[in-house]
């Protein structure tokens, strides 16, 4: 009998959807239990407020400061609880704070030592082959996460080479992208597409306009 490959093609594609809904709900589930404040806690970073009532922190990834060049945000742009250095110039929510305090790599293992420290129940896996479709999502889901953060780092970092126009429609495109990642079922393939291609505008943008500066 003759292979049907659509049907396998079919199979695997679905399979795909409901590994990257299960991965979903875990993410949102740490999100909905765990703050930075928590992971900054569980890692001996204590937090202090300033004059201007916002919470403080000496970085614990580039060394004491004399001066906290950190802060604590209960709330970011996409509704999360994030940390941000001045000095790093790196913002962090409490998966990224996490994985930036020990290193993991593997994204499913990252969740589940999160779940673990704080005594989360991950959701039901139901009708989810095991583990190798995970290795993959878990490099898909490293390599957009870091394009995600390219983008917005060299969005930050080269602010003056922008015109205020060009700026916030690329930082629309940008939040758009991730509010699509974050809350919407968006193929992590075409994830890394666009944000490939975000990316490359930002640094097309930057090279002209160094361009100009030289030549003036």
């Amino acid at each position: 009998m003759p292979r049907d490959y659509q049907h396998e093609a079919f199979a695997e594609h679905n399979r795909n959807l409901a590994i990257h809904q299960w991965m979903k709900e875990r993410v949102e589930n740490i999100h909905n239990n765990v703050s930075a404040y928590d992971v900054l806690r569980y890692h001996g970073v204590s937090l202090r407020r300033s004059e201007s009532q916002e919470e403080q922190i000496s970085c614990p990834f580039h060394g004491k400061d004399l001066r906290p060049s950190a802060r604590y945000y209960p709330k970011s742009r996409n509704g999360l609880s994030c940390v941000w250095c001045f000095v790093c110039q790196e913002k962090w929510d409490a998966i990224s704070l996490w994985k930036k305090f020990n290193g993991e790599t593997k994204f499913s293992e990252l969740l589940y030592h999160i779940e673990k420290a704080f005594g989360i129940q991950p959701p039901t896996k139901e009708h989810i082959p095991d583990i190798e479709i995970e290795d993959e999502y878990d490099a898909l889901q490293v390599k957009v996460d870091s394009l995600l953060e390219a983008c917005e780092n060299r969005l930050r970092e080269e602010r003056d080479h922008f015109e205020l126009k060009t700026f916030l429609k690329l930082g629309t495109i940008l939040d758009q992208l991730h509010y699509r990642i974050e809350k919407e079922n968006f193929p992590l393939e075409k994830a890394k597409l666009h944000l490939s291609q975000l990316l490359n505008k930002i640094g097309e943008k930057i090279r002209a306009s160094t361009s100009v500066s030289s030549k003036s």
